[in-house]
């Protein structure tokens, strides 16, 4: 007798789910946080140093994302005047537009979304910028799946 089991972990990390007894009352931690994050299932790119500031970030990612799942963006920009580290600033989330359901695995949808002076929290000229992608879903064998992220800083 044998057996190959695979699992993804890929739950949605809820305060309402980790903060139960007789887990402590204060283990679930927001993707915003500078530094960690209770989401199991998340991509966090390198810090992409710029060369001259830029004022606008433009995102564009192929994504393949069941009726049952769902993902989230999060950027941290470094300011030009910013004296601190990039890594003590906290993320913010990307509001992405409509996010259609692919049909079968070889579905991947083209997701693209320009951030700029309307975003709160958001570096009015920028020096650096780091992505964030976190997924969940209610069907660990269907987890979104993530190709060809690009990144555009325009000035």
């Amino acid at each position: 007798f044998s057996a190959a089991l695979v699992t993804a972990i890929v739950d949605a990390a809820t305060a309402d789910a980790m903060n139960i007894v007789p887990n402590a009352a204060n283990r679930f931690v927001a993707e915003t946080d500078p530094v960690n994050g209770s989401a199991p299932y998340k991509y966090v790119s390198v810090v992409a140093r710029l060369e001259n500031p830029a004022s606008d970030l433009r995102i564009l990612l192929d994504a393949y994302k069941d009726v049952n799942a769902d993902f989230r963006v999060f950027v941290k920009t470094q300011g030009e005047s910013d004296a601190g580290n990039i890594n003590d600033k906290s993320w913010v989330e990307v509001v992405m537009p409509s996010l259609p359901d692919s049909v079968d695995l070889t579905d991947f949808k083209e997701h693209d979304v320009t951030l700029g002076a309307d975003v709160p929290g958001w570096d009015s000229t920028f020096i650096a910028f780091q992505i964030k992608i976190t997924g969940r879903t209610k069907n660990p064998c269907k987890p979104p799946i993530f190709r060809n992220l690009r990144a555009i800083a325009l000035t």
